[in-house]
């Protein structure tokens, strides 16, 4: 089901059919919603799931998308990660008009060749995770197509063995 969604959220947003609809909101309030949904699966491997969020921060953006960025970042690291391990979302102000966002994990990290590859359509990233998770690298394509439909960057910061973070910007509500 997983797959699907994704495959037809990715197909929508090629064929210019995925409506974006930016509106402000509280970006605690999302953080808290993904956890929330995703702490089971962080609980079921032993994994500490945290957040530390500026308080008020208020983002401008589609709040789907922004869901769907933070949904995705949090449940690969959760996926790689292994037991005992740490997964940590912040967020805070770089400037006026601009949050930045990290998504941490404490997993098995990727060499340069995997970072240099990620972002690519013509490049299969697939890595099982630390429980033999499967993944289709299809999330990322997504998330780097959502940050840069809100007006953001991302990028990756990580050597192997040494964990991972996914560091993006989104415009803040004026």
């Amino acid at each position: 089901f997983n797959l699907l969604e994704k495959l037809l959220q990715w197909s929508r947003l090629q064929t210019g059919r995925m409506d974006y609809k930016p509106t402000n909101f509280n970006f605690n309030d999302l953080t808290q919603a993904v956890t929330d949904l995703l702490v089971a699966n962080a609980m079921g491997k032993g994994i500490k799931l945290t957040s530390h969020i500026e308080p008020e921060l208020n983002i401008f953006g589609d709040l789907n998308m922004a869901h769907a960025i933070l949904r995705n970042l949090t449940s690969n690291a959760i996926k790689f990660t292994s037991q005992d391990g740490t997964v940590n979302i912040t967020a805070h102000s770089i400037s006026e008009n601009e949050a930045e966002i990290t998504v941490s994990d404490t997993g098995i990290g990727m060499n340069q060749k995997q970072i240099d590859n990620l972002f690519k359509v013509d490049y299969q990233h697939s890595t099982k995770g630390t429980k033999g998770e499967e993944g289709t690298g299809l999330g990322l394509l997504l998330c780097k197509e959502f940050v840069d439909r809100n007006g953001g960057n991302i990028r990756v910061e990580s050597e192997a063995g040494a964990g991972c973070k996914f560091i993006f910007t989104l415009p803040k509500a004026q």
